[in-house]
C-alpha cells in the first residue's frame, strides 16, 4: 500500500515559493555572477596599466543625481554600518574607515555604493535565511550595476577616483569569498577534475583581482596613502619584503617539510631553475603563515 508522503513545508510570498526560488537562484545565477566576477578581474590588472598617472589636483566629481535607490537599498545600508563591517574588518580604526569614509565615496560613485549594497544583501541572505532568496536576488542585481560601472571608472583612474576604486577591489575580495556555496565544492585554490573549459566556475579567480588591487596600488600609493586609506597602509611602512616572521613551531615543521618533495636528496628529476622557484614559492608561503602571527591591528 502507497503511504502519501506529508509535504514539506514551503515559506510563501507574492512572488512564489522562497525555498524553490533560493534553490534556482543559487545554482542558476551563482555561475552568471562568477563570470562576470572574471570578466571584471581578467581585465582590471591591463586597464590599470594602460591607464595614466592620477593628476596631482583632483578633477571635480561627477553628482550621481541620476541613481535612485529604494527602501530596501536603505536596510541594506543601515546593516553595512550597522553589522556588515565587522564581519571582515576586525580593528577599529579599519572599521570606521569602512562605515564612514567609504560610505562617503559610495555617494559619490555608484558603482561603489552597489557593490556595498551586493555585500550586504548577501550577507543577509545568510542571516535571514527564510527571506534569502529576496536578498540574494538583491545582491545580484546590484553586484551587476557595480561591475559595469565600475569598468568606465577603473579605465579613468584619477585622483579623485583611485580611493573609491581601491575599496571596491577591496570589498570584491571579501564578496569573492563569502559568495561560495557552502553546499557545493570549494573550488577558491583548487578547480574541480575536469577540464576547465568545462566547469561553471572560474579556477582561483581571487588571485586575478590581486593583482588588480596590486596595480591600483602602484599606481596610486602616494594618494593612498595620504589619505584615509592609511590606517590599511601604515603598518605596512619599512616592512622588509624577503623578511619571514617566526612561525608557530608547529606550522613551521609541517611548512618547512614541503621542500621534501623536491630537494636534492629526492628522487624528483626537476631542472634546478623550476626547484629554485619552487623554493621561492615556499618562502612566500612561510611568509603569509607568519604574517597570520602579527596581525595588523595589532600596530594599530
Amino acid at each position: 500500500m502507497d503511504v502519501i508522503r506529508p509535504r514539506r513545508p514551503h515559506h510563501k510570498s507574492r512572488t512564489g515559493c522562497l525555498q524553490c526560488k533560493s534553490r534556482k537562484v543559487k545554482f542558476n545565477d551563482a555561475a552568471r555572477l562568477k563570470v562576470e566576477i572574471t570578466n571584471t578581474s581578467e581585465s582590471l590588472s591591463s586597464k590599470v596599466e594602460s591607464s595614466p598617472r592620477p593628476p596631482a589636483s583632483p578633477t571635480p566629481s561627477l553628482t550621481p543625481s541620476n541613481y535612485s535607490f529604494s527602501i530596501l537599498d536603505m536596510e541594506l545600508l543601515h546593516y553595512y554600518t550597522m553589522y556588515g563591517v565587522s564581519d571582515f574588518v576586525d580593528f577599529a580604526s579599519g572599521q570606521e574607515l569602512f562605515r564612514s569614509t567609504v560610505v562617503e565615496h559610495a555617494f559619490k560613485f555608484p558603482f561603489l555604493m552597489h557593490e556595498i549594497l551586493a555585500l550586504a544583501a548577501l550577507q543577509l541572505s545568510h542571516a535571514r535565511p527564510l527571506k534569502a532568496a529576496y536578498y540574494y536576488e538583491a545582491s545580484t542585481s546590484h553586484l551587476t550595476s557595480a561591475l559595469q560601472l565600475f569598468q568606465s571608472a577603473i579605465s579613468d583612474l584619477t585622483a579623485e577616483n583611485c580611493q573609491a576604486c581601491f575599496a571596491f577591489t577591496t570589498i570584491m575580495f571579501t564578496f569573492a569569498w563569502s559568495s561560495q556555496d557552502s553546499n557545493l565544492p570549494n573550488h577558491l585554490f583548487f578547480g574541480p577534475d575536469y577540464p576547465e573549459t568545462v566547469s561553471t566556475f572560474p579556477h582561483s579567480q581571487w588571485v586575478r583581482l590581486y593583482r588588480g588591487s596590486h596595480a591600483i596600488l602602484q599606481s596610486t600609493w602616494e594618494d593612498l596613502a595620504r589619505g584615509p586609506f592609511r590606517v590599511l597602509l601604515d603598518p605596512w611602512n619599512g616592512f622588509q619584503r624577503e623578511y619571514i616572521p617566526p612561525l608557530d613551531p608547529t606550522d613551521d615543521i609541517h611548512v618547512s617539510s614541503i621542500s621534501n618533495a623536491w630537494s636534492s636528496t629526492s628522487s624528483c628529476d626537476l631542472p634546478l631553475e623550476q626547484r629554485q622557484k619552487l623554493d621561492r614559492a615556499l618562502d612566500m608561503l612561510k611568509r603569509v603563515f607568519g604574517l597570520l602571527r602579527t596581525p595588523m591591528h595589532h600596530h594599530l
